[in-house]
């Protein structure tokens, strides 16, 4: 025999309070599935993330470079230049 699990229902077709009733293994069924595709898809992003992290590492380090040879360079040509740096934030 299957256990019933009730749950009222809220939407545009229902005008008054019926209980609607499933079968509790069929919703849990429902439930274990979603939450299986949700785990998944976190486990996916999770993987695919340290990968992210050392790319955007690596085109920081890059520009930090390219920017302290600007600088450098900026120094080399014109000892009288001045060249200031602002940062936001």
């Amino acid at each position: 025999m299957l256990d019933y699990c009730s749950y009222g229902g809220i939407g545009p077709f229902e005008e008054n309070d019926e209980v609607v009733r499933q079968p509790c293994n069929e919703i849990s069924w429902e439930i274990s599935t979603d939450l299986h595709y949700q785990l998944e898809a976190f486990r996916k992003n999770l993987r695919s993330s340290p990968d992210s992290v050392q790319q955007v590492r690596k085109n920081n380090d890059g520009l930090q470079e390219a920017r302290k040879e600007l600088v450098n360079d900026l120094k080399d040509i014109s000892l009288n230049a001045c060249i200031g740096i602002k940062r936001k934030g």
